[in-house]
């Protein structure tokens, strides 16, 4: 019937082939972001990756030190982001509400407002007990790595 019948089978699969992976791909991001939306684990996933992401940087000396920096600050860090999404999900019902009512949509801002703050905290507080422990050498290579990776952007206001 067709000349090119092994043209068109293998165009075919192709096609099969790529829909199956997109709407997979679809299905599976759709429930993790259906997971991550009721779970609050993904908190702690994300505390336990940029650990991961600093710790590989580092000798055994200093990663044992961080690590134990990171040890005593999880809970703080984990129940701050964990109030910053439970702030911000209030923030979003307030908005959502037919007729927002300014003092409950302002008390949800400050909450807002305030989680921020306490994260904002942690972290530095992370930073800060990583910059007094660490050895000049790892200090010295986290440095040439945010030198390489982002670098400073300096505009002359002339």
């Amino acid at each position: 019937m067709f000349k090119n019948s092994k043209f068109l089978t293998v165009v075919l699969a192709l096609s099969l082939a790529t829909n199956l992976f997109i709407f997979g791909a679809i299905g599976y991001y759709g429930y993790e972001l259906r997971g991550l939306a009721k779970d609050g684990q993904w908190i702690s996933k994300k505390v336990d990756r940029v650990e991961n992401r600093f710790l590989r940087h580092l000798d055994e000396e200093d990663r044992r030190f961080a690590r134990g920096v990171f040890d005593q600050r999880r809970p703080a860090l984990r129940a701050a982001f964990s109030d910053l999404r439970d702030a911000r999900h209030d923030v979003g019902i307030a908005l959502r509400a037919e007729q927002p009512d300014a003092a409950q949509l302002t008390a949800a801002i400050d909450k807002s407002q305030h989680a921020a703050d306490m994260v904002n905290k942690t972290v530095h507080g992370v930073l800060r007990d990583l910059a007094q422990g660490l050895s000049p050498e790892a200090r010295a290579k986290i440095g040439q790595h945010l030198r390489d990776r982002h670098p400073l952007d300096h505009h002359d206001n002339d």
